[in-house]
């Protein structure tokens, strides 16, 4: 494989000939590739679900799905994915119309095997280059972020010293709006940087939330009370860590938002089951559970039917854009995992995030 592939590159092999799965794989594999195999689109989309491949080779001729329609799909999930189309008999027809559908390649049964695998490195080679970039632009775009919180976090210090008719309340006033502007930004920025790096691995749910401690302080201010309950013997997750980042930071931000005079924010990480809880779906058995807590205005029980809206808030246009808890939803969900919410009007919010256990616990 090409020395610049510093860690296996994921790829999807599609074909309902086990026998040709069976012997892509193991040619890929020694060639430093991380390989999954399936015999069927469904059973191939699910795998493209938990982990996006780099390089997707599809039989055209599937049992339940045109392999060309799976290509699409595939490409619907991830626009980075390429794809390379195997087929045992093809007319020129369907070999340019594979093409024209942004095909990396199109490949004639028996394959060419240094062919293949001479594609196989371009896809890899643009992966890395994605890879690479995704991860200096949530870099960025993370550190870029802690600053503006703590310029935030000022600028609400000197708010409540001040007394609310001072002249200098409108520039601070100014100053809190130019930051929430910037952490927009920061945030597009970073979900640009996770969508093209993300990488699901072993975590260890407690510990990510420990290394957050500081920067979480800065977010809140100093009139919210962090307090942190973690379970140090959780067992492993398997999870994007920026993505899980995100998840806690939106929440931590929503329920400093709910508490503009101050109060406690409670961060719990457990063990716990599934049974009994509602909406606890696509989780089963024991999970790992984070728990953000606020004393918080509350909400009300309409409100809770659409806080997972896209664009819905209760917030005016320069607190929030109303995607933050959108955001979490989808990245809870398409990790396997669930959410919940229970809140209680001038009581204040729970929000419970399920995350099943990596394989391997």
């Amino acid at each position: 494989m090409d020395a610049a592939v510093t860690r296996p590159v994921p790829v999807l092999v599609v074909d309902d000939d086990s026998a040709m799965n069976r012997t892509l794989a193991d040619i890929l594999r020694t060639q430093g590739y991380a390989p999954e195999t399936a015999v069927s689109a469904a059973a191939g989309l699910v795998l493209a679900e938990r982990r996006t491949p780099a390089l997707a080779i599809i039989d055209l001729g599937l049992p339940d799905m045109d392999g060309m329609q799976l290509a699409t799909r595939l490409q619907d999930l991830s626009g980075h994915t390429e794809i390379i189309v195997l087929t045992g008999n093809a007319t020129m027809e369907r070999a340019i119309a594979a093409l024209r559908g942004n095909s990396l390649d199109f490949l004639i049964k028996p394959v060419d095997v240094e062919h293949l695998l001479r594609r196989a490195r371009l896809a890899s080679e643009r992966w890395q280059q994605r890879q690479r970039t995704g991860k200096n632009a949530a870099g960025i775009a993370h550190d870029i972020s802690n600053l503006l919180h703590v310029i935030s976090g000022f600028a609400d210090g000197m708010r409540h010293q001040l007394h609310p008719e001072h002249h200098m309340q409108g520039d601070i006033a100014e100053i809190r709006k130019a930051v929430e502007r910037g952490v927009r930004l920061t945030r597009q920025l970073m979900e640009f940087g996770l969508a093209s790096g993300r990488q699901r691995e072993p975590l260890q749910l407690s510990t990510v939330v420990d290394d957050m401690r500081k920067m979480l302080r800065q977010i809140v201010g100093p009139y919210v009370d962090v307090r942190l309950s973690l379970d140090s013997a959780l067992p492993m997750i398997e999870a994007d860590r920026g993505q899980v980042e995100q998840v806690i930071m939106n929440l931590c931000i929503n329920a400093r938002d709910a508490m503009p005079a101050g109060g406690v924010l409670t961060i719990k990480t457990a063990k716990a089951r599934t049974d009994g809880l509602p909406g606890a779906t696509g989780v089963n058995g024991h999970c790992a559970m984070l728990a953000v807590s606020d004393t918080g205005y509350g909400m009300s029980a309409e409100t809770q039917k659409h806080i997972f809206e896209p664009y819905f808030t209760t917030k005016t246009a320069e607190k929030g854009t109303g995607l933050g808890l959108t955001t979490v939803y989808e990245i809870v969900t398409k990790g396997g995992g669930a959410i919940t919410v229970r809140s209680v009007l001038g009581e204040g919010t729970t929000f419970q995030i399920l995350f099943p256990f990596a394989a391997t616990t």
